[in-house]
């Protein structure tokens, strides 16, 4: 049922709901109904959810200490009070990659009922840090891009990202899937040219010292076939062939392709902090 305007505000301050939030709710729906892009549409909601949780995570010692560690200090709460939520990096490790109590702080923002909200949560929960190359952009399409650190590549249709990015060009953010289709979220930043391969290197080199599985240098399937896939339905297929169930078409390569990527993509939710700091650390 809707608020009228002189019903009390439902935020519990006792005042008229139009000398309370009727505004701000009013220029909300405004910009809403002007979100007509999925990745607008993500980007204003995603922001709203860490606007909500940023006031609660400066308050948490979990968040402290990995903010601290990604940004290479001994303190944060005494230098930065609010400056650490001004790095998106930082921000999205704070509030999608720190667990407190098992769970990050984003997985407890109340979406409701509406489906929409509950998949962008899940979403960002999880979602994880990357070093993502452009391998090529069509102007007015999107862009290909591929996860260095995982080896999935995937085709993201949106021609702003097309307009923006350009070939080996290599950018720290979170290539992920919404509503079964791939999305590069918010956030992400371009490394600096001549530092990208070393980066790499290093974070590669970090992830065979956990003696993660190998990356197959063979592939029975064609790439283009792989891009169009989003990411959901690749970690769905890699799960049914653990369990036994996958398809007869698909070989032992194709599993061991998925095993090695959804290993590596593991290893890069639990090592957010990590990967952020040797990024800050090597691109000073």
């Amino acid at each position: 049922m809707k608020l009228g305007r002189n019903d009390p505000c439902y935020c519990g301050s006792g005042k008229k709901y139009k000398h309370c939030h009727l505004e701000k709710d009013a220029q909300r729906e405004r910009v809403e109904q002007s979100l007509q892009r999925m990745p607008d549409w993500m980007a204003f909601h995603a922001q709203q959810m860490r606007n909500a949780m940023r006031p609660r995570a400066l308050g948490i010692p979990q968040v402290h200490d990995s903010i601290a560690e990604a940004l290479n200090l001994a303190e944060t709460q005494e230098q930065f009070p609010e400056m650490p939520f001004l790095d998106r990096q930082i921000e999205q490790l704070a509030l999608y990659d720190v667990l407190i109590d098992g769970l990050p702080l984003v997985r407890r923002i109340d979406v409701g009922q509406d489906e929409r909200m509950i998949a962008l949560r899940s979403c960002l929960t999880n979602s994880y840090p990357s070093l993502i190359e452009v391998i090529e952009s069509k102007r007015g399409r999107g862009v290909r891009l591929r996860d260095r650190l995982t080896g999935y590549e995937r085709f993201v249709a949106d021609p702003v990202l097309a307009a923006r990015l350009e070939p080996m060009e290599v950018i720290l953010g979170r290539l992920t899937s919404f509503n079964h289709k791939n999305v590069l979220l918010d956030g992400w930043e371009k490394m600096p040219f001549r530092k990208r391969k070393a980066l790499i290197q290093t974070l590669l080199d970090a992830m065979d010292a956990d003696h993660l599985p190998a990356l197959p240098e063979i592939t029975s399937k064609p790439v283009a076939e792989q891009a169009e896939k989003p990411l959901e339905e690749a970690h769905e297929e890699a799960i049914e062939a653990e369990e036994g169930e996958a398809s007869e078409a698909e070989t032992q390569d194709e599993v061991a392709i998925q095993e090695a990527r959804n290993a590596r993509a593991v290893w890069l939710k639990t090592h957010a902090t990590f990967v952020i700091s040797t990024v800050r650390k090597v691109t000073k």
